[in-house]
Formats: C-alpha cells, sequence, structure tokens
C-alpha cells in the first residue's frame, strides 16, 4: 500500500481523500444510528414505564414533591442550563413547569431562570468574546445570526425573543456582539421572555387549550408582526431607540 501511494501525485491522494469524505461520514452515521437501535430496544421497558409515567400527573408530581425545594430548583437550573447551551430544546421543559407546579409557580420558575440564564450569555459573549461563546453554540449559527442582527436594536432583538422564527437562546449571544448596553438589554430580556413563560406555563398547566388551528393562528400572528417590524422597525429605532445612546 505504501509502495502504491508512493507511485500517486499527492494531489490525487487529497482529491481522492476530500470525495470519498461524505460517504466516510454517511457510513459513520448510519453505523452509529444501527448501534442505537438494540439500546432502544433494550430499554423498551424503563422508557414504556417513563412515558407512563409522564401521562400520570399525579403520579410524577409525587415523585417530584420527593425532591422537596430541590424540586423546583432542578427544573429551574435545567431551563437554565438549555439556555445557555442554545443547542438545546427547552420548551418541553417550560410545559414542565406549568404540568407540574401549576400557572403561577411555573411561570415563576420558567421566567426566572430565562431571564437569568439569557443575561448570563449577554455577558460571557461581551466578556468571554467568540472563543468562549462558540464553544457553547455552533459556530455557524452564531456568525448567520450575527451577521442578519449587524447594525440592529432595540426593537429587533425584543422580537428576537418574543418571536419562535428565531433561535432565542443564541441571540443572547449575538446581542453581546452588539452595541446595546448590558441595562437596556436587562429590559429586552424580561420583556422579551415574557410571552413564551406565560404560554407555555398556561398550556402546561391546562389552563389554556389550543384549538387543532390555534399554532397556524399563533404562526401567522408573528408572520404579521414580523412583517410590520419590516416595514416599520427601523423607525422605530431611529425615534425611540438611537444608536447614540448604546455603547459597545
Amino acid at each position: 500500500m505504501n509502495a502504491i501511494a508512493r507511485t500517486l501525485p499527492t494531489r490525487y491522494l487529497v482529491r481522492a481523500f476530500v470525495i470519498s469524505r461524505p460517504y466516510t461520514t454517511g457510513l459513520v452515521r448510519l453505523a452509529a444510528v444501527l448501534a442505537v437501535l438494540p439500546a432502544l430496544w433494550l430499554a423498551r421497558q424503563p422508557l414504556a414505564a417513563l412515558f407512563a409515567l409522564v401521562k400520570d400527573r399525579e403520579a410524577l408530581l409525587a415523585l417530584v414533591e420527593g425532591l422537596g425545594v430541590w424540586g423546583p430548583l432542578v427544573l429551574g437550573l435545567t431551563i437554565a442550563l438549555q439556555v445557555t447551551f442554545a443547542v438545546l430544546p427547552g420548551h418541553v421543559l417550560m410545559l414542565a413547569g406549568g404540568y407540574l407546579y401549576g400557572f403561577g409557580t411555573g411561570f415563576v420558575i420558567t421566567w426566572l431562570s430565562t431571564v437569568a440564564a439569557s443575561q448570563l450569555n449577554f455577558v460571557l459573549a461581551r466578556r468571554a468574546g467568540r472563543p468562549l461563546v462558540y464553544k457553547l453554540a455552533p459556530r455557524k449559527l452564531v456568525d448567520r445570526w450575527e451577521v442578519f442582527a449587524r447594525n440592529q436594536g432595540f426593537v429587533f432583538f425584543l422580537l428576537s425573543l418574543v418571536l419562535p422564527i428565531f433561535p432565542s437562546d443564541l441571540m443572547c449571544y449575538v446581542a453581546g456582539f452588539s452595541k446595546l448596553t448590558q441595562r437596556r438589554f436587562w429590559v429586552i430580556n424580561m420583556l422579551g421572555h415574557l410571552p413564551c413563560a406565560v404560554g407555555m406555563s398556561l398550556v402546561g398547566s391546562g389552563l389554556l387549550t389550543l384549538p387543532p388551528g390555534g399554532w397556524l393562528w399563533a404562526l401567522g400572528l408573528c408572520g404579521v408582526v414580523l412583517g410590520l417590524w419590516l416595514r416599520y422597525g427601523k423607525a422605530l429605532e431611529a425615534r425611540f431607540f438611537p444608536f447614540a445612546e448604546e455603547a459597545v
């Protein structure tokens, strides 16, 4: 094999490696999936028991209450961690707060933990810079959204936390690279996370049940709000939130 390699120009070897790399990556992913399937099969009974527990609110609540004061703290810390590690989805955890503790307590846990972690994301981006942020969130996504958010201000970042079409956790890092002051982002942070915390807690607690097309109406409303921002956002920024009041 070494003798054959020595007879081939280096550029052809490199080209062959680059061409074959996607197929190799695909085979590795396929092998990983095939390795996971037996594990899922072996764990089918514990998983079935877990799903049954989730469906039984009283049993799940009794389990969490067994943790005492640590129950809400564990939930809040878990929500905060998913905000900091922006690749993790967190809406299920927000629903769990309302489901387990009712609307009031669930809302407080969700809102406070989300706001605290989001402000931490902003501070980490502002103080530690890109090297740390790139370890906590996908670099390509951070760079892509930073380009999109360039020269944007208060209204844009507020909408980025309100509208579900934005990766809100990641946008907190992007805001840290912007011209927003920490105090101004604190206001954005508290206001921007209110709608999601209220909505998820209401749905989780069972106080709000959306009809089959309810989510489509919600997405449509988000589209209308985004359209209004595209039309009037710059004027609002210039009138009420000028960059002159902001500092890097």
